[in-house]
C-alpha cells in the first residue's frame, strides 16, 4: 500500500499574475485579521445593570469621577484577572466600574461581565496607578491627594458581594472556580437576606396599615355614637324647655284672666252698690 503526499500529486502552477494576485490578497487578509484582533481585545460596548459610579481605580476606596444611569452603553477597555472591576469610559469620562454591574451581549441576552468575562473574551489588564492617574485626571479637585490613594491595593477575593480593596494589606489570590462558586454562594445567600427583609418589610407595612384601617374604623364608630347620643340629649332637653315655655304661658293666661273676671266682678260689685246708694237717695 502506498500513501501519496503533498509532494507525490502534481499541481499544476498557475499563471504569474494571478499568484500575485493571491499573494497581495492573503496579505489584506492577514493584515485585516491583525488589524481586527487588537481592536476587538482592546475595546467593546458594555452596558450598566444599575446607577454606577465610574471610580479612579479598581476599588470602592478610590473617589468618584462620575454617576452613570442605568442602561448606559460604555466602551470597555479591559478587566483585571477576576474580572471584578473593568476599565470604561463614558462621555470622556475615564474610569473603573464593578464587573458585577457590567453586562455584556452574550447569545441574545446580557450576562455579568464577572461571570462570563472569559467567555466573552474580554482582555485582562493590569492597573498602574501613576500613569494611569497622570493620564487621566490631573484636572480633578482629588488628584492633589494622590499619595494616599496610592496606597490602596486591590483585593482579589470577594467579600461578601461585590469586589473590594483594603489598604496596607497584600493581594490574595484563590482558584478562580472556587472563588466564582463562593461568591455565587455568598450571592445568593446576600440575595436571599434581601428578599427576606423585602418580604418582612411588606408583611409590617401591610399589618400596620390594617391595624390602623381598624383603628380609625372603631375611632369613627365611637364617634358616630357619641353624636348620636348628643343629638338624643340635646333633642330631649329642648322638648322640656318647650313643655315648661308652654305651661308658663298656659299660667300666664290663666293668671291674666282670672285678674279680668276679678276686677270684672269687682267693678260689677260696685255699679251695683252705687245704684242702691242712688234708689235710696231718690
Amino acid at each position: 500500500m502506498t500513501f501519496l503526499t503533498t509532494t507525490d500529486v502534481p499541481v499544476p502552477s498557475a499563471p504569474r499574475r494571478m499568484r500575485r494576485g493571491l499573494l497581495g490578497l492573503g496579505w489584506l487578509a492577514g493584515a485585516a485579521l491583525a488589524f481586527a484582533v487588537p481592536v476587538a481585545a482592546q475595546a467593546g460596548s458594555g452596558y450598566l445593570s444599575v446607577n454606577l459610579n465610574l471610580r479612579a481605580g479598581p476599588s470602592i476606596d478610590y473617589p468618584v469621577v462620575r454617576l452613570a444611569p442605568r442602561g448606559t452603553a460604555v466602551t470597555v477597555y479591559g478587566c483585571i484577572d477576576d474580572y471584578g472591576w473593568c476599565d470604561v469610559s463614558w462621555r470622556g469620562n475615564r474610569g473603573w466600574v464593578s464587573g458585577q454591574y457590567l453586562d455584556y451581549d452574550y447569545y441574545d441576552r446580557r450576562v455579568p461581565v464577572i461571570h462570563y468575562g472569559p467567555r466573552l473574551g474580554l482582555g485582562l489588564i493590569s492597573f498602574n496607578f501613576g500613569g494611569y492617574w497622570d493620564r487621566h485626571y490631573r484636572h480633578q479637585s482629588w488628584y492633589g491627594q494622590r499619595n494616599h490613594y496610592n496606597r490602596v491595593v486591590v483585593r482579589h477575593a470577594p467579600r461578601h458581594h461585590g469586589y473590594y480593596a483594603t489598604p496596607h494589606r497584600t493581594t490574595t489570590v484563590i482558584n478562580r472556580h472556587d472563588r466564582n462558586d463562593r461568591y455565587d454562594r455568598q450571592h445568593r445567600y446576600h440575595r436571599n437576606d434581601a428578599r427576606r427583609d423585602y418580604r418582612r418589610d411588606v408583611r409590617n407595612d401591610i399589618r400596620h396599615d390594617r391595624r390602623d384601617i381598624r383603628r380609625d374604623a372603631r375611632n369613627d364608630v365611637r364617634h358616630d355614637r357619641r353624636d348620636a347620643r348628643n343629638e338624643v340629649r340635646h333633642n330631649r332637653r329642648d322638648g322640656r324647655n318647650e313643655v315648661r315655655q308652654d305651661r308658663r304661658q298656659v299660667n300666664r293666661q290663666a293668671t291674666h284672666t282670672e285678674r279680668h273676671d276679678r276686677r270684672q266682678v269687682s267693678h260689677n260689685n260696685q255699679n251695683g252698690r252705687n245704684g242702691r246708694n242712688t234708689e235710696r237717695q231718690r
